[in-house]
């Protein structure tokens, strides 16, 4: 029996296990069901969610497609602007949003047009005033528009106001900014403008941050069309406008533009604006910016003036920096033209109130004439009618007086061109003989040229270096200046061609460019004057103390080619043996002693005393006859030391010079002087 309950409590243990395993497997079963159903819910809510969100894109893809449809068939470029803005805040809940156009070919970001929940008339005006060179100025801006790239500033409060550039600062102080977003506009990949975006309270994701990108992205190439566009409209509207008042004003200008005086043109010019614009009188002053003054250049005065109030007119300057003159005011606002419709009693400019009396002006314009943005004078036109004038015309006669400027500075251009011509002229007759300058002038070259004989001459200062380590610079080239200023008078009137200094070194020639056949003669001629002005120098210099040079001339004759060398700086320059043969006959000689070559001594020594000093050995030409010149003969000379020729000697000059004519004026002379005739010795 107690194997029996045993056995019976074994069945019911199994028993009861057995049914506590099935009530868990059932448990487990309605645990896994359950967990099915919230996963099949939460996946189909997820579905729910992405067909929600499917859809709120796919709406807003149309949304953007059907608005950059709508903008695209824009040509108003401040429409665009302005919806582009609206929908930005609107649509993509946003606080602010503005657009920044750039202007590639003045290189400038201006302002255009914004929208905002809440805006102030500075923030507004602000926007639009916009005007800045693309520079670093621009601050972060710039940095939009180099780098290309979407600029996102989530918190402002970071960056101290004093360190941002001023325009950051100007918007961050203005906007009460404390984020900011700058997306550049693409378009045929360059920047066409900026979307400047106050974000404000609004966290901005990364997802939103790329919405606006890509909204950026699809309505930049309607901005730039709309610009273009309206670009277009206003280039074709200022031609129309252009050609309108071209046509107004073609024979005026016509008329005018040949004349070369002042006075005429302006006597066309109010013909002209008397018979448009009713106005009969104007005043021409130029301005003196360093005085502060205007000064009176043309005027056609009323006839009730008289006199001398029209003296006192044209002799008193107006000030232009009185604080209520007109002229003042005018030339404050630099080149806009300023219109006075009723005169203003404060005006206290005393010559101006002066001027207003005298005329009986009602009203007057006055147009700043300008060249390169600055003022170089003023015209001021009058009228009696208190009827004023209308914009348009204002417009009109300020393009009229920036043509009269351009005409007037063409004027002073061409007088200027004519000064410095003359003065290019007198200069290259300077540094070059007028024959050749004239040649050079003419033909842009000057061809070389052979002469089969000329003399040439060298003079020095016997020991310049020396002396020149104790002398100043200012007082070293002055007494160089002195002295070889006297010496080109001296080789002037004798018939020479200076040709350089070099140093202490002075160098010219005869018998060029125009071929003479006293060549030698005039430069022995001019070497006994050279020395002569020395000696005298010296002989003063002694007497009062003072250190003076002693000079060393030499002179040779021979053939040599002469030619201008340099394009920008030019040198009428000679080349040949004959040069460096003159070269040593000055440094073969000695102090206060002209030396002349061989060749030199026949061709003069008709005219002149000279010693022979034997054969004289020069550097790189061995041993060379040699001459001092001593002075003109007694029978060709005027004075005792034998340094100014007489009648005798100029006139057996004039014979060697033009043998013919010459001869026949000798016998014309010996026809009169009762049939004596006179020999004509026949030249080299």
């Amino acid at each position: 029996t107690l194997t029996s309950y045993a056995y019976m409590f074994l069945i019911l243990t199994i028993s009861a296990a057995i049914a506590i395993r099935n009530s868990r497997s059932f448990q487990t079963a309605e645990d896994l069901s359950q967990r099915l159903e919230e996963k099949v819910a939460a996946r189909t809510e997820q579905l729910q969610v992405a067909q929600t969100q499917t859809e709120q894109a796919r709406q807003e893809i149309q949304t953007l497609a059907e608005f950059s449809r709508r903008i695209a068939s824009q040509t108003d470029l401040q429409a665009v602007v302005r919806e582009v803005a609206q929908y930005t805040v609107e649509s993509m809940g946003m606080n602010r949003a503005f657009l920044l156009l750039v202007d590639t070919e003045r290189q400038i970001l201006k302002g255009s047009d914004g929208y905002s929940r809440s805006v102030t008339a500075e923030q507004a005006q602000f926007v639009q005033d916009v005007n800045i060179p693309l520079s670093v100025d621009l601050g972060t801006l710039y940095k939009t528009y180099q780098r290309r790239k979407t600029l996102h500033l989530p918190d402002l409060s970071r960056f101290p106001l004093n360190k941002m550039a001023p325009l950051d600062r100007k918007l961050v102080e203005i906007f009460e900014l404390s984020a900011f977003i700058q997306i550049p506009l693409l378009a045929n990949d360059e920047v066409c403008g900026i979307l400047a975006i106050d974000p404000a309270g609004t966290g901005v994701t990364r997802s939103t941050l790329k919405s606006l990108e890509a909204f950026a992205n699809q309505i930049a190439g309607a901005v730039q069309t709309a610009r273009i566009l309206e670009e277009r409209d206003r280039e074709r509207e200022l031609a129309q406008r252009l050609q309108r008042e071209t046509e107004g004003l073609n024979n005026l200008l016509k008329n005018i533009a040949p004349l070369k005086d002042i006075e005429a043109i302006m006597e066309r010019v109010i013909e002209y604006v008397s018979e448009t614009y009713d106005i009969h009188h104007y005043s021409l002053y130029n301005v003196d910016h360093d005085a502060g003054k205007i000064h009176f250049v043309a005027a056609n005065l009323p006839e009730h003036i008289s006199e001398e109030n029209r003296e006192l007119i044209r002799n008193t300057p107006i000030d232009i920096t009185h604080p209520t003159g007109a002229f003042a005011l005018a030339y404050r606002r630099n080149n806009r033209s300023v219109y006075f419709p009723r005169i203003r009693k404060n005006i206290s400019e005393p010559q101006e109130k002066f001027v207003i009396e005298q005329y009986g002006m009602s009203n007057f314009l006055i147009n700043p004439l300008s060249i390169n943005n600055r003022i170089f004078a003023f015209l001021n036109f009058t009228r009696y009618k208190p009827e004023g004038l209308k914009r348009q015309q204002i417009q009109q006669l300020s393009i009229l007086s920036d043509a009269i400027a351009g005409i007037i500075q063409t004027i002073h251009l061409l007088d200027d061109v004519e000064k410095a011509q003359k003065a290019s002229d007198e200069l290259l007759n300077n540094i070059l003989p007028a024959s050749i300058a004239n040649e050079l002038k003419a033909e842009g070259q000057v061809e070389p040229m052979w002469y089969d004989s000329v003399s040439v001459l060298f003079t020095d200062f016997v020991g310049f270096t020396r002396a020149s380590t104790k002398m100043l610079p200012d007082e070293l080239i002055s007494e160089l200046d002195g002295c070889f200023s006297q010496f080109d008078e001296v080789i002037k009137h004798n018939h020479m061609e200076k040709l350089k200094t070099i140093g202490d070194a002075y160098m010219c020639a005869a018998g060029l460019p125009a071929i003479s056949t006293t060549h030698a003669i005039d430069a022995c001629l001019t070497a006994l004057e050279l020395r002569a002005f020395m000696l005298q120098m010296a002989e003063v210099k002694q007497a009062l103390g003072y250190a003076y040079w002693r000079i060393r001339i030499g002179i040779h004759s021979g053939p040599v080619t002469a030619g201008v060398i340099g394009k920008n700086k030019f040198a009428y320059d000679i080349w040949g043996d004959t040069v460096n043969t003159a070269s040593r006959m000055e440094s073969g000689g000695e102090p206060d002693r002209i030396n002349i070559s061989e060749t030199t001594y026949e061709l003069v020594k008709e005219f002149f005393e000279c010693e022979y000093r034997g054969k004289i050995n020069a550097k790189g030409k061995g041993e060379i006859d040699m001459y001092f010149l001593e002075k003109i003969r007694p029978e060709f000379s005027s004075d005792q030391e034998g340094h100014s020729p007489n009648q005798k000697f100029l006139k057996r000059i004039d014979q060697l010079r033009d043998p013919w004519q010459f001869a026949m004026e000798s016998q014309s002379d010996s026809t009169s002087d009762h049939g004596e005739q006179s020999r004509v010795r026949q030249g080299w």
